[in-house]
C-alpha cells in the first residue's frame, strides 16, 4: 500500500501509512425512471453515464511530529488519486480532517469523492501516417477515452474516427483538438469557429481513422490515456 499517490506524490513520502483500502467496485450507472400515466411500472432510460463514488482510506501518520501546516496545504481540494501507480481517478478530498488527531493520535481517515472512470497514468501517442487515407490504431482499456489530437494542415480537411466525423475549414498551421474539454486551439487561441461536427472519442480495441477533404494534412498525432470502468 506504499505506492498510493495523491497528485503525483506518494502518501508514504509525506509520512502517511494507509492501513486499509476498501474494494473498488464498478460505478453505478445513471438510469432515469419515468412514470407514464396508463402504463404499468416505469420507463427506464439509460443515460450511458456513471455516478461518482466515495472511497475512504484508513491511515496513520508514522512520524513523531506531524508537519500539520504542510499536510493542510497538500491534503486539499481537487486532484488525482492513484492506488496502484498505474491508473488514477480524478476527484476531491471531501472530508474534514482533524489535524489535531493527526498530530496527537496519528489515526485519521482520508475520504475521497471520485469520478467513475480511471485513466492510465502513462499516456500513449500514436503518429498517423498522413500519406494514407485510412489508418488503424489499437487502444487498450475497457471504456471509451477522449484523446488530444494535433493536426498540422492547410485548406479544408475532413477526418472521421470510427463513426464520428469532423471538418476543419481553411486551416493554415497547427491545431490541437482537446476532445475531453471540447475545444480546438491554435497558438493558444480558440478556433472553434473553423470546426463543424463532433469531437471524437476512441473505443477499446481497433479504431479507424479516415482522412479526406480538399486540403492537405502534413502531420497528425493522437494522444490518449487508456480508460477503465
Amino acid at each position: 500500500m506504499n505506492n498510493i499517490k495523491w497528485n503525483g506524490t506518494l502518501l508514504f513520502n509525506k509520512g502517511i501509512i494507509v492501513e486499509k483500502i476498501p474494494p473498488i467496485t464498478k460505478a453505478k450507472k445513471r438510469i432515469t425512471q419515468y412514470t407514464i400515466p396508463g402504463r404499468n411500472g416505469v420507463l427506464h432510460v439509460d443515460n450511458n453515464t456513471y455516478e461518482p463514488f466515495s472511497l475512504s482510506l484508513e491511515c496513520h501518520y508514522r512520524e513523531d511530529n506531524a508537519n500539520v501546516d504542510e499536510l493542510k496545504t497538500w491534503l486539499d481540494g481537487f486532484g488525482r488519486l492513484s492506488l496502484d501507480g498505474v491508473r488514477y481517478y480524478e476527484g476531491v478530498l471531501n472530508n474534514n480532517i482533524s489535524f489535531d488527531k493527526v498530530q496527537n493520535f496519528r489515526k485519521f481517515i482520508l475520504s475521497f469523492m471520485l469520478n467513475p472512470i480511471a485513466k492510465s497514468i502513462e499516456e500513449t501517442e500514436e503518429n498517423i501516417d498522413v500519406t494514407q487515407a485510412t489508418n488503424y490504431i489499437d487502444v487498450g482499456g475497457n471504456y471509451k477515452t477522449y484523446p488530444k489530437i494535433t493536426i498540422e494542415s492547410t485548406g479544408t480537411v475532413i477526418i472521421r474516427i470510427n463513426e464520428i466525423t469532423f471538418t476543419l475549414y481553411n486551416t493554415n498551421g497547427e491545431y490541437i483538438l482537446d476532445c475531453e474539454e471540447k475545444e480546438i486551439i491554435k497558438n493558444n487561441q480558440s478556433m472553434s469557429s473553423i470546426m463543424s461536427g463532433d469531437f471524437p472519442y476512441l473505443v477499446p480495441g481497433e479504431n479507424e481513422i479516415f482522412i479526406s477533404g480538399g486540403g492537405t494534412i502534413t502531420s497528425m498525432s493522437i494522444e490518449y490515456n487508456e480508460a477503465y470502468l
